[in-house]
C-alpha cells in the first residue's frame, strides 16, 4: 500500500484551487457574552416588577451567556477558498467488497447511474469526504483499516462541478 498524506494535511499544501481552511469565528459569540453580561449588570426600570428582578432576569442573562460559551466553543468550520462557501465534513464507512467500486468513482471518475452505494456499519473502508455546501467541489479521500488504524489507501481528489455532483449522488452523500 503507497503512503499518502492525511487529508487534512493535503488543504495545507495544495494549490489555492483547492483550499480549504479551517476558520473560526469569535466575534459573534463575544457580542453574545456581552449581552448576557449587559442584561445580568443594567438596571432595569423602576416601573418593572420585583420579580422580574430577581427571577427573570438572571435566568435571560444566563441562558445569554452559554449561548455566546457554546457558540466560543463550537469547533471551527471548513471554508472553501474559492467560493467562500461552508465545507460539511463528513466520514463514511463502506465495506471492503465495495473498494473496486470506490476506486473506480473517485481516482477513475467512472460513476455509474443510477447506482448509489449505502454505507455499512462495517468500518473496512472509511471516505473522508468535504463537501461544499452546493455541491460544487468535493474533496475525498479513501482509507482502508488496517489493525490499528486506518491508512490512506488514495491521495486527496479533487472533484469540481458536475463531476462532484455525480460523485455525491453516487456515493449517497
Amino acid at each position: 500500500m503507497e503512503n499518502y498524506s492525511p487529508i487534512q494535511e493535503t488543504f495545507i499544501t495544495k494549490s489555492s484551487e483547492n483550499k480549504i481552511i479551517k476558520k473560526r469565528y469569535i466575534i459573534i459569540p463575544l457580542v453574545i457574552l456581552l449581552a448576557g453580561i449587559a442584561v445580568l449588570l443594567l438596571p432595569l426600570p423602576e416601573t418593572v416588577s420585583a420579580k422580574l428582578h430577581w427571577v427573570i432576569k438572571p435566568f435571560i442573562g444566563l441562558m445569554i451567556i452559554c449561548l455566546g460559551v457554546v457558540k466560543l466553543v463550537k469547533a471551527p468550520q471548513y471554508q472553501y477558498t474559492v467560493t467562500g462557501k461552508p465545507v460539511k465534513q463528513k466520514k463514511a464507512f463502506y465495506n471492503l467488497e465495495d473498494k473496486d467500486y470506490l476506486l473506480n468513482c473517485l481516482v477513475h471518475g467512472h460513476i455509474k447511474q443510477n447506482y448509489a452505494i449505502k454505507e455499512s456499519s462495517n468500518t473496512a473502508l472509511a471516505l473522508n469526504v468535504y463537501v461544499e455546501s452546493n455541491k460544487n467541489f468535493v474533496a475525498a479521500q479513501l482509507q482502508q483499516f488496517v489493525p490499528y488504524e486506518y491508512q490512506s489507501i488514495t491521495d486527496t481528489l479533487f472533484f469540481h462541478g458536475e463531476q462532484a455532483k455525480g460523485l455525491c449522488k453516487a456515493l449517497a452523500i
